[in-house]
């Protein structure tokens, strides 16, 4: 009869480096009882495995359980079982990932010091419930059914160091009665008609049959079994990226920056940042991180983007998802900004283009001659040869270029209407003067209308268009709104001083008038 395991641990190594070797076999056999444990609680590990350097490592912390023992315990190199355990009691171990490796003693107790108040909580949701000694294999055989996988210690010697690649033990010879070696003993089958257990190593997966051994039940060099068993309560389930959806940091026309720093428990593992488009391109970026930029995306396009939880060891198993739909921006028209005018030139650049693409510049002169320049981004622009008081109308235009060259696609923005300057106007005066104080009982159409003509003139002269004003005629009304009329048209120039817009019944004053001519004035 045979008993197979329904799940194979993870084999980890007992090397610090590639020549250093610690004699940390019960530390590594306990993290792998804590990781067959897990994975019978929870259908999987639930936590990230992590590999390094040129070998795996594990899923618990063998650092933790080698440097964390309690007062008045051997603190030599390797570890005595009975007094290793009672720590795995109290304190658990936390993940491999939060305290990697292995060292010597010395080191791995200063480590663990470091690091005990930030980890415990987290080492005390694996741990074991309790455990006891012994040497009967039918007892061993219902404990590895009941919990996965029992301890089993046995002298060193060629037996072990000699074993072949097809997992067999080999014969005993130079057994060394000072030193113990610890693995997890995980099921049992017949081979040559002879029973033998199949015991997991964390001697590297390149020793044995991938790091298990076959040996006789009844073996010469077996001293005893442990039979831990686990503590359901004390397990926390944890869901790896829960319903929380990743937040968008910025979003434009060609990509957006997501941030899923507030996912609870995501330090605790490994996790793959995915996003599709449709299900059907698939980007996938491996990060730990918290914050990932996507560019070089379609315009306006709608993209389901996840956060998943990868279980590396059970054929990269997607176990959890965060999930939420972002969409970049639809291309926008470039913006057109003046930077500078002259009497025979006008500066000007593009403020922004979708997605930095390629474009130009036109404008179009009174005659309907046209004239372009190439620019992008930022760049200023300068068209000379300009005639003094025209009207220009100029136009930014940006496309996107497919890989034959071709244009895909083009945006224009509206018209902007710049005029080159003239020379300043002289500054206006009242015919007949406005007494501050007093109703301007003494205004005449000609008066005003010649303020109007006057603040057109200046608009020329910056550069604007010309406002409409209502003609004043003699014996009229003067409504308020030829008031705000001009008003305005000075508030484009220049704001400072500038009288209060009028409403119907208000009553003008001459002040109101006079600030109006020298808000005017003050122009330069």
């Amino acid at each position: 009869m045979s008993y197979y395991p329904t799940y194979y641990p993870m084999v980890t190594c007992q090397y610090k480096d590639s020549t250093t070797e610690i004699p940390s076999c019960l530390a590594n056999a306990l993290a792998t009882m804590l990781e067959i444990f897990t994975y019978r609680e929870h259908g999987s590990t639930a936590v990230y495995k992590y590999y390094e350097n040129w070998y795996t490592q594990g899923t618990f912390s063998y650092k933790w359980i080698y440097g964390n023992r309690i007062l008045n315990t051997d603190t030599n190199e390797g570890m005595y079982i009975s007094q290793t355990l009672p720590d795995l009691v109290n304190d658990g171990a936390p993940v491999y990932i939060h305290l990697k490796g292995i060292d010597t003693y010395p080191n791995c107790d200063i480590a663990v010091s470091a690091v005990y108040s930030s980890l415990i909580d987290e080492a005390r949701n694996y741990k074991i419930s309790s455990y006891f000694q012994t040497f009967d294999t039918t007892e061993v055989k219902t404990a590895i059914q009941n919990n996965g996988g029992v301890l089993i210690e046995m002298h060193n010697g060629d037996h072990l160091w000699n074993v072949s690649n097809d997992g067999m033990i080999a014969p005993v010879n130079n057994v060394d009665e000072n030193y113990t070696h610890v693995m997890v003993v995980i099921g049992w089958t017949t081979i040559n008609n002879v029973e033998h257990w199949i015991i997991h190593n964390n001697w590297g997966d390149w020793w044995g049959d991938s790091g298990l051994l076959y040996c006789p039940t009844n073996h010469s060099q077996i001293l005893e079994y442990w039979v831990l068993t686990d503590d359901v309560s004390n397990y926390i389930t944890y869901t790896l990226f829960p319903s929380d959806e990743p937040k968008v940091i910025s979003r434009n026309d060609k990509g957006f920056t997501v941030d899923w720093s507030s996912i609870p428990n995501k330090d605790k593992y490994g996790g793959e940042l995915v996003y599709r488009l449709y299900y059907i391109e698939t980007n996938r970026v491996l990060s730990l991180d918290t914050q990932y930029t996507f560019d070089n995306l379609s315009y306006g396009t709608q993209y389901n983007l996840h956060i998943e939880a990868i279980d590396i060891y059970n054929n990269d198993e997607v176990r959890d998802i965060s999930y939420t739909q972002i969409a970049t921006v639809n291309p926008c028209p470039p913006t057109l900004s003046l930077i500078s005018k002259t009497d025979n030139s006008i500066s000007v650049k593009v403020d922004y283009m979708s997605g930095l693409a390629e474009g130009d510049i036109v404008y179009i002169s009174p005659s309907g001659t046209q004239s372009s320049i190439e620019t992008y981004p930022g760049q200023e622009v300068t068209f000379t040869g300009l005639t003094q008081g025209i009207e220009y109308e100029l136009h930014a235009v940006s496309w996107v270029t497919g890989g034959d060259s071709s244009r895909l696609y083009s945006l224009t923005n509206g018209a902007s209407i710049y005029i080159t300057p003239t020379s300043r106007p002289s500054n206006f005066s009242w015919t007949t003067p406005k007494i501050s104080g007093d109703p301007a009982t003494n205004l005449t159409a000609t008066e005003w209308n010649g303020l109007c003509t006057r603040i057109n003139e200046f608009r020329q002269y910056k550069g604007l268009s010309a406002s409409t004003f209502t003609t004043a005629s003699s014996g009229g009304i003067f409504y308020a709104s030829m008031f705000n009329q001009a008003r305005n048209s000075i508030y484009d120039m220049n704001s400072t001083g500038l009288p209060s817009v009028k409403s119907s019944g208000d009553y003008l004053f001459a002040s109101d008038l006079n600030s109006l001519v020298s808000c005017l004035n003050a122009i330069v």
